[in-house]
């Protein structure tokens, strides 16, 4: 539950195990805290829930596409959010392509709502 909290609250920050457990009872954190060995399967699901690299870069676009908006920023490619953003020059080929995508229908939508 506290996993899913955290993804609805949709935070600026990336998605890791402690963004969650922040979020998680004060009692049951100190137990799969200390005591780790003892919870395999919580733990398991614990990092099961942590957002990957690639999972943190296409969530964060729209905050980042509205962040160059605010500053009057062009956004026409990948490159500019890349030169506006250095998080996202670490991305891979595989990521950039999904990235593109997003950023076009993104751009798409803001077309049709002005």
């Amino acid at each position: 539950m506290a996993a899913d909290e955290v993804y609805r609250r949709n935070p600026t920050q990336q998605i890791k195990k402690y963004t969650i457990l922040v979020h998680v009872p004060k009692s049951i954190k100190e137990h799969i805290v200390n005591a780790p060995e003892k919870f395999p399967k919580t733990i398991k699901f614990l990092n099961s829930r942590v957002e990957t690299d690639e999972q943190y870069l296409l969530r964060h676009l729209p905050v980042i596409i509205s962040q160059m908006n605010k500053y009057n920023k062009k956004i026409t490619s990948l490159e500019n959010i890349k030169t506006f953003s250095p998080m996202y020059r670490k991305s891979t080929l595989e990521v950039d392509e999904k990235l593109t995508k997003q950023l076009n229908n993104l751009l798409k939508k803001d077309e049709h709502s002005v």
